[in-house]
């Protein structure tokens, strides 16, 4: 509802996590999770999901896919590496493009970084629509 708002918040969020240099932002919903796991590859720490804390616990690991893919930012690429399970569950390529522009890298409120080293952005970055 207030996207300029939310932009500013998740750039100050990542600003105090390396303000504060952690070795990891762990994000406690998921939601959070998908619009901040990309910001990984423009920031000096992992972004991570609370569960993957809960299952390194017990000894369980699984790599974030979803994280991968997101960094990427290329939709074309992304339905590239997932061909197998596209032709696996017979779903049409350009279906599955546009759910990957719509859902994956649409879910993006802060844009990321064109540099993979940290940079200000301008408050003007931030009110952009």
């Amino acid at each position: 509802m207030l996207p300029a708002f939310k932009r500013e918040l998740q750039l100050n969020e990542l600003q105090a996590a390396c303000d504060a240099g952690v070795d990891a932002l762990v994000a406690v919903y998921h939601s959070d999770h998908r619009e901040l796991c990309a910001h990984e590859r423009d920031w000096p720490f992992r972004i991570i999901n609370i569960l993957e804390i809960v299952g390194e616990s017990i000894g369980l690991h699984q790599d974030d896919r979803f994280k991968q893919l997101k960094i990427m930012q290329d939709a074309d690429q992304i339905v590239a590496e997932c061909r197998d399970l596209i032709v696996q569950h017979a779903i049409d390529a350009e279906t599955a493009r546009n759910v990957v522009v719509k859902a994956m890298l649409g879910d993006q409120p802060l844009p990321l970084k064109g540099d993979p080293c940290p940079v200000e952005l301008s408050r003007s970055d931030l009110s952009a629509s």
